[in-house]
């Protein structure tokens, strides 16, 4: 505990010293100079308080040593006549005399807040006033902002998922899991679209719009544009829609029926990648509405792998697929290559038997593994806008990805 002002010490010398706040007093400096140092908060300040080590004490016990000794020798000073009127009356020594003429002085203000919506905290230094440090704070978007620092939280990616399959606890939707799980740990945004689950509607008809270009006839094409234009597009598609230009992966889930994807799915794409918003003559392949976005198919079969082989009897699947695909590419997706998973669906699946389960578990892993590394994951190659002349057909020394855009005409038939 500091040691009482001295009775005798009061008047203008009182007042004067109350100008210095709390927290911040007077400190002796071996070169007689004074400065400003951060304490405990002693309330008003007098002669007796004045005397401080530069150095901080390495004790408690020493500084009210230290203190009490300082007080001693100042008051001893003073005894001699009152303090009254003015500073002049105030009979002390050299030292004392500018401590005192110090503390008359008027204390800068800390510097202004440039930023008033950020908050302060106060560093304490055993040589200087508290400072006002502004904290880092975050923006609109989230980033954290501070001058000289280059780093940045960037946002996290955003998927979208489409499951097209009528059992949503199927080995689709299992997959479907599988993905929004592993996105999710890796810090990506995720939604997710059941298609049966949402009861989406794949028929496109003019039952879907309540506003017309023409109400004597129905042209999908016309109205979907017209509707685009006017903000009436249907809800459900308008959700899908929002949902695919957020995102910068798609993914799709379906099980090949018949050589191809279930009905549903085929209807979405009629629906969804709807003419003049998702795409018209001059947006579409390479200027597309979804240039610079990703996307990738997670296909079952249930057929073994050997059949669907490009020797098997069941053909090729990946050639089943180009068609079933090309449509994302049309709208500007870079389409990945696509995960097909055989062997889905068959006699071992429907009776249970304990192949089924190392089958499930060895295909969950490995779609696990494909969608970990969707980085990593190559392109399928579809020719780009610059490989066709102006007759819209494959200019001689350009390549051919594909049986179905070649420079020969194969004989099927």
């Amino acid at each position: 505990m500091l040691p009482r002002p001295a009775a005798r010490i009061r008047g203008t010398a009182s007042r004067v010293t109350r100008k210095v706040p709390p927290r911040l007093i007077c400190t002796q400096r071996s070169n007689s100079s004074a400065s400003i140092s951060s304490t405990e908060a002693v309330g008003p300040a007098t002669p007796t308080l004045l005397m401080q080590m530069s150095s901080p004490p390495s004790s408690e016990s020493s500084q009210a040593k230290r203190s009490t000794t300082a007080a001693a020798s100042l008051t001893s000073h003073t005894r001699s006549a009152p303090l009254a009127g003015s500073m002049s009356h105030v009979r002390t020594s050299a030292p004392a005399a500018r401590i005192v003429a110090a503390m008359a002085a008027p204390i800068p203000d800390p510097p202004p807040v440039t930023n008033a919506r950020r908050p302060v905290r106060l560093v304490s230094y055993p040589f200087m006033v508290r400072r006002y440090v502004p904290l880092p704070y975050p923006d609109a978007s989230g980033h954290s902002l501070r001058s000289g620092d280059s780093f940045r939280k960037e946002p996290s990616p955003k998927a979208h998922i489409v499951l097209a399959h009528p059992e949503r606890h199927s080995f689709n939707g299992l997959l479907a899991d599988t993905t929004d799980r592993t996105l999710r740990s890796a810090d990506w945004d995720v939604t997710f679209s059941d298609l049966y689950g949402l009861d989406f509607d794949p028929r496109e008809s003019a039952g879907h719009y309540e506003h017309r270009s023409d109400s004597t006839r129905f042209h999908a094409q016309t109205e979907q544009r017209f509707n685009a234009a006017q903000g009436s597009t249907p809800a459900d598609v308008q959700q899908e829609m929002d949902a695919i230009l957020a995102a910068d992966l798609l993914v799709v889930h379906f099980p090949l029926w018949w050589f191809g994807p279930p009905a549903i799915l085929k209807g979405w794409m009629d629906r969804v990648f709807v003419y003049g918003a998702m795409y018209r003559s001059t947006l579409r392949y390479d200027t597309g509405v979804c240039a610079g976005k990703r996307m990738i198919a997670c296909v079952t079969t249930g057929a073994s792998e050997n059949s669907c082989a490009h020797d098997g009897r069941e053909g090729d699947t990946r050639m089943h697929l180009w068609p079933a695909l090309f449509p994302f590419r049309y709208i500007g997706f870079d389409v990945l290559e696509p995960e097909i998973l055989h062997g889905i669906g068959g006699v071992a699946f429907v009776e249970g038997e304990d192949d089924a389960t190392s089958v499930v578990d060895g295909h969950v892993n490995r779609w696990a593994a494909a969608i970990d590394g969707i980085d990593e994951r190559g392109s399928v190659p579809y020719n780009s806008n610059d490989d066709f002349g102006s007759d819209l057909r494959l200019l001689p020394g350009t390549p051919s990805h594909s049986p179905f855009v070649s420079h020969e005409r194969l004989d099927l038939w």
